[in-house]
């Protein structure tokens, strides 16, 4: 222990101030300003603290968001995951204001990653002095992609100390010459801890640092250190696994992970590793091109190695010998992963000419794998930059042991021994002079080039008064903060969340949130006092510094909820006054009328109660297939040829918020050249819109997979409409034939109609309407019957049974029975 202090604490102090040094000023209002920018994820990072304090000393589960999606909450197991994120901060919160505890962190994190690299490279480089071990150091924590992540709030992102103690564990338990159980268990104890900052560091660093480890034993024929890492990795990889059981299903169900796209946007330029910071004043005097290569792609798209690294790199590499090529490798493997699927040269995709006017992308290995089950989520290649930052820093520590070693100390130690000439402590004594004079100016040098903010950006920690006495009232069920679509009007939301205290409409755990985004469009997009009080949103909070395309939001705020209760710069408070009506069914379209179908399009629906929406709208194609669906399932597929009545009979099976989506199939690409390419689309024109509320149906099962998912019998004197939404669990071809026929009290077909609705694949469906004349029927009881049979090639019919419900073991499913008068009779 005595040795630790003496060594070790001065080391990471060191790191420390360096961290303090990289921030700066967030040190001096380090109580009241979070380290961050104004778009940075600092205020969403704190109020997840905040909700770790709260839940916990008001007994709430913190994996659970209970006030967040009001009035159901979501799930927040990936928390779980990410322990080394939570944890820290989390306890901090518990005795120090929010923003203190998230800078804290942020400090000793830095400093972590740096005494941790120096704990490696003093183990790998075996140097006689410390101080090609703290350049190793210095550059790992100090390297740009953390600055970029810090200053973007990404508190959870670098949590890289557990990856160089990792593989310092890897290396001691290959080279140990019989099994040690001791670094066993402190490989796979490092190997869980790597990615519990961040899970996807998983795949950005822990997966490509382990392939290459049991790649270069493999090469060396070192099958005994191949089989100790391949037992690290199957020990590990278990233990994470189990785990993870709670979360994966979490993860990979929730589209704010697996929905997102970027990989291009996301991912460095070719010329990241020799672009410095524009920010920096000598560099941006200097150097024209900083900001085409990083554009706005600042936080994923920085890896400068820096002229001084880049130098003590290649001395490394020429004086280290075979031990350092590994770590050349590991740097060029991440830096090719960096950047991304294509190849981007100031930050714009490099295309080639391939002939007859057209281009192509030069791509590259991610885009093999970037879209494989588990690597999907990984959207941001450009964080391969950690492990680049990492292969760095070891190969600056080669060129740095290789400087110092020619320094002549004249004596092993660097202080006088009364039993040494003079003339030897004197050179002893100069050498250690100049030891420390080169090391100050070296990281001198490299702290200048690496700086990549010039000051570190802050945001205030402070909030309006007004929102923190929100807290007091005992009206207010839940928070509805617009523009919800804008991203960081959502994470304002949440860290004004931890001062009201107050459920949230909306909010997220990341990136998104997953509340129906057809509540939210249509709550911003009507402000209907009604539909609010129905949701319980008493209270809207308006960011009038977030850009929203809903130019007329603010007017409409005033228009629907009166005069703000309180108005800053930033933000307006209103109060929902109380409706005395009922809010009516709803249907609103994403996009005005005419569109374009090419992309997924989307109308968003509010009812009541269950119902049948009858929707008309001119369609106009080119023998296109589009595709409709209500809440990701299809209630009808037609192919659109010249221009066309299309009639949509659309379920509603509960009350609440839906989304009826139109998409072609196959779909147009996201991007194409408009000169040499063209996609046929789809053109949907105004439609008419016709409710009939029902109540809620039982779905019934028949044979072969089929399901009655929804269906309703509407008549009045002269028409009867079934209407019947159809799900299918297993294929259906043209042999499947659907009836429905008109049944009169003699149990005879009057009306009928035996067709094939088409072909489906499991899992598809789709929603019709039948009507029947009842004019010239004559008076009496009737019913309706629909069901399936099987029509072979030669004619053989097969019914298929009802399996479930009322109506088991029968051939139909009946409706009925309805009264027919004669025209002047009476009323059916």
């Amino acid at each position: 222990m005595r040795a630790f202090t003496r060594l070790h604490l001065p080391i990471i102090a060191l790191f420390f101030a360096v961290a303090l040094l990289i921030t700066f000023p967030a040190v001096l209002t380090a109580s009241a300003q979070f380290i961050g920018g104004d778009t940075s994820d600092s205020g969403e990072v704190a109020r997840h603290m905040w909700w770790f304090t709260y839940s916990l000393r008001t007994g709430q589960d913190f994996f659970y968001q209970s006030n967040l999606g009001y009035p159901d909450g979501f799930s927040s197991m990936v928390f779980l995951s990410v322990p080394l994120y939570v944890l820290p901060m989390g306890l901090f919160a518990f005795i120090m204001p929010l923003a203190l505890a998230f800078n804290l962190t942020i400090w000793l994190t830095l400093a972590l990653n740096g005494w941790a690299m120096f704990l490696l490279a003093r183990d790998r480089l075996q140097a006689t002095s410390l101080f090609p071990a703290l350049i190793a150091g210095l550059v790992f924590m100090a390297a740009p992609v953390f600055q970029s992540h810090v200053a973007d709030g990404h508190s959870g992102l670098i949590v890289m100390w557990p990856f160089p103690l990792y593989l310092l564990a890897l290396f001691k338990l290959v080279e140990a010459p019989r099994l040690n159980w001791r670094w066993l268990a402190a490989a796979a104890i490092f190997f869980l801890l790597a990615p519990m900052g961040h899970i996807l560091q998983s795949i950005y660093v822990l997966l490509p640092i382990s392939g290459l480890f049991w790649l270069a034993r493999v090469w060396q024929k070192d099958w005994r250190g191949a089989g100790r890492v391949l037992l690290v990795g199957l020990i590990g990889g278990v233990i994470y696994a189990l785990y993870l059981l709670p979360v994966v299903v979490d993860i990979l169900a929730e589209p704010a992970y697996s929905g997102t796209q970027g990989y291009v946007r996301f991912s460095l330029d070719a010329l990241a590793i020799a672009t410095p910071s524009f920010f920096n004043p000598l560099f941006d005097a200097l150097l024209s091109y900083p900001r085409a290569v990083l554009g706005t792609n600042l936080t994923e798209g920085s890896a400068y190695v820096g002229l001084l690294v880049a130098l003590l790199a290649i001395i490394g590499l020429w004086r280290g010998q075979g031990r350092a090529r590994w770590w050349l490798l590991v740097a060029i493997i991440a830096w090719v992963l960096a950047l991304g699927p294509v190849l981007k040269v100031f930050d714009q995709p490099v295309t080639l000419d391939v002939g007859d006017g057209y281009q192509t992308y030069v791509t590259l290995p991610w885009a093999a794998v970037q879209n494989l089950p588990g690597f999907s989520i990984a959207r941001t290649p450009g964080r391969f930059a950690f492990g680049l930052a990492l292969a760095v820093a070891m190969l600056a520590g080669f060129g740095a042991k290789a400087i110092f070693g020619r320094i002549n100390v004249g004596a092993q130690s660097i202080v006088p021994d009364e039993n040494i000439p003079t003339q030897a402590q004197q050179r002893t004594q100069h050498a250690a002079s100049l030891r420390w004079a080169i090391f100050i100016i070296a990281a001198a040098i490299i702290l200048f080039e690496y700086q990549f903010y010039w000051p570190m950006p802050t945001r205030s920690a402070q909030i309006p008064q007004a929102v923190t006495d929100l807290h007091q009232r005992d009206d207010i069920r839940a928070v509805f903060n617009v523009p919800y679509e804008n991203l960081l009007a959502a994470k304002d939301a949440l860290l004004l969340q931890t001062a009201h205290q107050l459920p949230l409409i909306a909010g997220q755990v990341s990136r998104t949130t997953p509340v129906n985004p057809a509540k939210l469009y249509l709550l911003q997009n009507t402000l209907d006092p009604a539909l609010l009080n129905e949701v319980g949103a008493d209270v809207v909070i308006y960011h009038k510094s977030r850009y929203t395309a809903d130019a007329d939001l603010s007017q409409r705020l005033h228009d629907q909820l009166g005069q703000p209760t309180y108005e800053d710069e930033q933000i307006a408070i209103f109060d929902v006054p109380e409706s005395e009506t009922e809010p009516a069914g709803l249907v609103m379209d994403a996009a005005p009328y005419p569109v374009e179908v090419e992309q997924p399009i989307n109308s968003y629906i509010y009812s009541p109660s269950a119902a049948w929406i009858t929707i008309e709208q001119p369609v106009t194609g080119d023998g296109r297939t589009l595709a409709i669906e209500v809440d990701g399932q299809m209630i009808q597929r037609v192919t659109v040829d010249g221009t066309q009545d299309l009639t949509l009979t659309v379920p509603v099976t509960e009350a609440g918020f839906h989304t009826l989506t139109y998409r072609l199939e196959p779909p147009c690409p996201v991007q194409y050249d408009d000169d040499t390419l063209a996609c046929r689309s789809v053109t949907l024109g105004e439609a008419q819109v016709d409710w009939q509320y029902s109540l809620p149906s039982s779905q019934v099962t028949i044979d072969n997979g089929i399901q009655i998912a929804a269906a309703q019998l509407h008549h009045d004197l002269e028409i009867a409409d079934l209407s019947v939404w159809w799900q299918f669990d297993e294929p259906i071809d043209d042999h499947m034939v659907r009836f429905v026929h008109l049944i009169n009290e003699s149990g005879q077909p009057v009306l009928q109609s035996d067709t094939p609705l088409g072909t489906f694949a499991a899992g598809e469906g789709v929603s019709e309407t039948l009507s029947f004349d009842l004019a010239d029927l004559p008076p009496g009881a009737y019913e309706v019957r629909t069901g399936w049979y099987q029509l072979t090639d030669d004619g053989q019919l097969t019914d298929l049974p009802v399996l479930d419900g009322e109506f088991a073991g029968q051939k139909a499913v009946t409706f009925g029975p309805m009264a027919v008068f004669a025209i002047g009779d009476g009323e059916s």
